[in-house]
């Protein structure tokens, strides 16, 4: 997959223009002092960029990074600060910000806020407590590395690069929720070759930008709030990892998108509720990653994906034409061992 692009990259890098600017990297390592990150987990800094708001702006990039360390700091980061002091190295490739603004020294964290937060936490006590930081810890304080990623950047990108969110509180999320809700946008693409070579060339970080870009098709057709979206994206993970859907729905790994309209069409429906014939709601077909390999138990039957794709029927129904099926090849099996069996008694009887 990479080797493709990679060429297509070098031939397109040879006819460009010696004047024509060079593009800027999808993301950038730096080190940055701890001071200038701001916490924002639940993306309440969003309301200083809307003009309507009757709220000082500068006023909520000073309180809001304030409230969030308080409420990260009622949280118990004592094992995550110890384990900072005994492996500084911890921190690495551990936090992501972007711009707060153009021009600004500041930088919002977008992944990372347990880092952060206790390395502020080790700035603020450890000192009180009458004893000294150890030097390599200290200067984390000071050059916190980091990585940094345009605000403008492909949201699909900087998902991918998100690391997962133990707990169920939402407020942790608004980052998160943040680059879903700009997925419908559309914009900010780079080539396949490009974000393989920004990921490190990590397969892992590839098939989640691949199922970002996937939801993203489907949030384009079909919009749902960011936390509704959030929890599809397994499903397309998954599907993805299937080469009977992956080919059913022609996907196209440079393009990254599913190029079967029709199929894909199909597919979208059975992640919706539904409507039936007496006009009452019914559950999307597909709700579960378990349901997508049903999908491909259907797919693989040609009288069930034919009931699927042509007569319209659910993926439960559709399950149940090869349940059917495989009971009625047992039965003929059956009636085909007791004939036999019936044969060879005539044929005993017959001698005797």
């Amino acid at each position: 997959m990479f080797h493709s692009s990679s060429h297509g990259e070098r031939r397109g890098r040879s006819a460009r223009s010696s004047s024509e600017p060079t593009r800027a990297p999808l993301i950038v390592d730096d080190k940055l002092p701890v001071r200038v990150l701001l916490l924002d987990p639940g993306d309440e800094l969003a309301a200083a960029e809307h003009p309507d708001t009757d709220v000082d702006p500068e006023f909520l990039r000073h309180f809001v990074p304030m409230r969030a360390y308080q409420r990260l700091l009622a949280a118990d980061l004592g094992t995550l600060s110890a384990t900072i002091i005994r492996n500084p190295e911890a921190v690495d490739g551990k936090v992501l910000v972007r711009p707060l603004a153009d021009g600004d020294e500041r930088f919002v964290v977008i992944d990372g806020h347990w880092q952060v937060a206790a390395l502020r936490k080790l700035a603020d006590e450890v000192p009180e407590m009458g004893v000294e930081l150890p030097d390599d810890v200290a200067a984390l304080l000071h050059a916190c590395p980091v990585r940094i990623v345009r605000d403008d950047a492909d949201p699909a990108f900087v998902l991918s690069l998100l690391a997962p969110q133990p707990g169920d509180d939402p407020w942790l999320s608004g980052q998160r929720d943040r680059l879903i809700a700009r997925l419908s946008e559309g914009l900010g693409h780079r080539s396949t070759y490009e974000v393989a070579i920004a990921t490190g060339g990590s397969r892992a970080a590839m098939r989640r930008y691949h199922a970002y870009r996937a939801l993203e098709q489907f949030l384009q057709a079909h919009p749902l709030p960011a936390t509704q979206a959030a929890t599809m994206l397994p499903i397309f993970h998954v599907a993805l990892a299937r080469t009977l859907v992956r080919n059913w729905l022609d996907w196209d790994d440079h393009l990254c998108a599913f190029l079967d309209e029709d199929a894909l069409e199909h597919f979208h429906r059975m992640l919706l509720p539904g409507v039936d014939v007496d006009g009452s709601p019914t559950c999307p077909c597909i709700r579960t990653v378990d349901d997508i390999a049903s999908l491909c138990d259907v797919l693989e039957s040609p009288s069930a994906k034919k009931a699927l794709l042509e007569h319209h029927v659910t993926l439960a129904d559709a399950v149940q034409v090869i349940e059917d099926d495989a009971m009625q090849h047992w039965m003929a099996s059956l009636g085909e061992a007791i004939d036999a069996i019936r044969w060879d008694q005539r044929r005993f009887k017959a001698r005797h």
